[in-house]
């Protein structure tokens, strides 16, 4: 009996390059859920502030929501779209004609900076959920 080479190429091909679900990495799918502040950061002396209050912000579907102490002080829709900017290409999350901020997600961390404000300070939250 002779074997057919291509064949069995093509089925050994056909089973090992089975599709795979990428995973999506995006700033938008990593932002959703809860997180709170840990670390005020910049400003003009470059020190940053201590945290002297609870914030949390919850992202969820397209909306954005600050607590400060547990009340809620603002609810808004978001977009978060990439930038260019003099630094390279970054994130850019926006909440309507409230605020425009710069942000960052790296190991469970975001970091927020204004983006309309030189020497503003920053915000890194945790993420909790």
């Amino acid at each position: 009996m002779k074997i057919n080479y291509r064949i069995i190429t093509l089925l050994l091909l056909i089973i090992f390059s089975g599709c795979r679900k990428k995973e999506d990495n995006s700033p938008l799918v990593q932002i959703e859920g809860k997180w709170v502040l840990v670390k005020i950061t910049g400003g003009i002396s470059g020190q940053g502030s201590p945290v002297t209050n609870k914030q949390e912000i919850i992202f969820h579907h397209g909306t954005y929501r600050l607590f400060v102490n547990d009340a809620e002080q603002l609810s808004a829709s978001y977009t978060l779209k990439q930038t260019d900017t003099p630094d390279g290409k970054m994130w850019l999350l926006e909440t309507g004609s409230q605020f425009k901020n710069y942000i960052e997600i790296k190991n469970n961390l975001l970091t927020m900076m204004p983006a309309e404000i030189i020497d503003a300070n920053g915000a890194v939250y945790a993420r909790v959920y």
